[in-house]
C-alpha cells in the first residue's frame, strides 16, 4: 500500500511538472512572437521615410481638424452671437482663411446652414 501512495504522489508530481513546462514553453512561444512583432515594427519605423511621416502628419491633421470642427460647432448652437477676429489682411483674407475649415466642418458631418441659421432639422 505505501508503494501504491508513493506512485500516485509521483503520477501527481510528474502531471504538475508536465502542466508546468507546458505553460513555460506556450509563455516562451509567445514572448518570441511578440520579439519578432516589435522587431518587425522597429524595421518598418526605420523605413519610414519623409513621405511616410507627411501622409501620416496629414492624417493626424484632418482628424484633429474634424474634432476642433465638431467642438466649435457645439460651441455655436450655444450662443446666438459669433465673434470673428479680422486680421491685419482684411475681412476678405480672413474669411479666405476660414476655407479650408469648412471642409473640416463637412467631414465632421457639421450642417453649416443649420448651425448658421439657428435651425436645427429633427
Amino acid at each position: 500500500e505505501a508503494e501504491h501512495a508513493r506512485r500516485a504522489a509521483q503520477g501527481h508530481a510528474d502531471a504538475i511538472r508536465i502542466e508546468a513546462e507546458a505553460e513555460a514553453e506556450a509563455l516562451k512561444i509567445k514572448m518570441v512572437a511578440e520579439a519578432e512583432g516589435t522587431r518587425e515594427l522597429a524595421k518598418a519605423l526605420q523605413e519610414f521615410n519623409d513621405a511616410g511621416i507627411s501622409v501620416k502628419l496629414a492624417e493626424i491633421r484632418s482628424e484633429v481638424s474634424r474634432d476642433v470642427a465638431k467642438s466649435i460647432a457645439t460651441a455655436l448652437e450655444r450662443n446666438s452671437k459669433i465673434f470673428l477676429p479680422v486680421g491685419q489682411g482684411g475681412l476678405s483674407e480672413t474669411l479666405v482663411g476660414l476655407v479650408p475649415g469648412l471642409e473640416a466642418f463637412k467631414e465632421a458631418d457639421v450642417n453649416l446652414k443649420e448651425l448658421i441659421s439657428g435651425k436645427k432639422k429633427k
